[in-house]
Formats: structure tokens, C-alpha cells, sequence
């Protein structure tokens, strides 16, 4: 199986993609050092798709900056990386806002486009992800959603599901 992790052991940039076997020994680890250079890698959601050859994660937040050391602010991160699945590689990475922390990303079941949704933390937007152009475009805003007895709440949306049919999305 595979599993993310955010922050590389010092908590920073690189983290990781860590793939297993069936008896929890590590395999390997995800990326090869060049396959990151473009964007920090903070790897948060994943989502597999075996039939397409298809795997997606989302980097979402530099661990280290949410210890607030010094006042400093946590670094949010905005990309989605689009990967080979067969060979464990990074075939494209694709900005999602502007630094919004992309926690989730969920491969939309039998869609032959083979897009996802992400959803930024930060700016309260749905993305619609097309892995094949490396695209993302917004297409929901939750923030009509928001409690307005708070001024400017948080809303983060943060983890999604989508049903084996691809029709419903949930968004915690």
C-alpha cells in the first residue's frame, strides 16, 4: 500500500510518498529526489485510479511552518501531482490557487477524462483537477456557507469522499 507523508525528518520540504508490502516493510520512497524541483513537496491527499494507470496527491501545508517558531506563518502549499501509477513517477504537476493548502484530492470514479477535485483550505474553493491538460479551475466557493455570527470564519474545506458512481461529492 501507499502512504503520505507531509514533511521530510527535520519537518520540512521533501516529504514523501511510501509505498509498503503486505507485511508493513518499506519498499521505497516516492519521489526520486529530481522528480520534486519544481514545487515543495508536502504530499497530504491521495487518490488511485489501478484501471488508468493513474495516481494524484495533493501537497498541502510545510509541517515545520505550523509550529509557528519565531511568529512565522504555516506555508500553505498549492498543487496537485498527476503520477504514472506502474512506474512510481511524477508525470506533471498542476498549481491550484495561490498557496490555498490543498489537503484533499479524490479522482472522480468512471470519468473519462480522469479529472479530480481538490479543495483549497485557504480560499474556500472546489477545484475540478484535469489530470490529462494539468489544469485546475474553481468551481464551487463555500463561502455563502459560513456562520455569519463569526466575522470571516474559517471554513477549510478539508477532507472529501465521492461515491463509487462518481455523483455525490462530501466535503467535511
Amino acid at each position: 500500500f501507499l502512504a503520505t507523508f507531509m514533511g521530510g525528518p527535520a519537518g520540512a520540504h521533501p516529504g514523501r510518498v511510501v509505498e509498503y508490502d503486505s507485511h508493513h516493510n518499506i519498499v521505497r520512497t516516492l519521489p526520486v529526489p529530481d522528480d520534486d524541483a519544481q514545487y515543495p513537496f508536502n504530499p497530504h491527499g491521495i487518490s488511485i485510479d489501478e484501471a488508468n494507470n493513474l495516481m494524484v496527491t495533493s501537497d498541502y501545508v510545510c509541517p515545520v511552518s505550523t509550529l509557528h517558531v519565531g511568529g512565522g506563518v504555516p506555508h500553505l502549499d498549492g498543487s496537485i501531482r498527476v503520477w504514472n501509477l506502474a512506474k512510481r513517477s511524477i508525470v506533471r504537476t498542476i498549481p491550484v490557487g495561490d498557496m490555498v493548502g490543498t489537503m484533499d484530492v479524490r479522482l472522480i470514479p468512471g470519468d473519462r477524462k480522469h479529472r479530480a477535485f481538490t479543495a483549497g483550505m485557504n480560499d474556500n474553493q472546489l477545484y475540478l483537477v484535469d489530470t490529462k491538460a494539468g489544469t485546475s479551475k474553481s468551481v464551487f466557493d463555500f463561502s455563502p456557507y459560513a456562520v455569519q455570527a463569526v466575522p470571516n470564519p474559517p471554513i477549510w474545506p478539508q477532507l472529501m469522499v465521492i461515491n463509487q458512481a462518481g455523483t455525490r461529492l462530501f466535503v467535511t
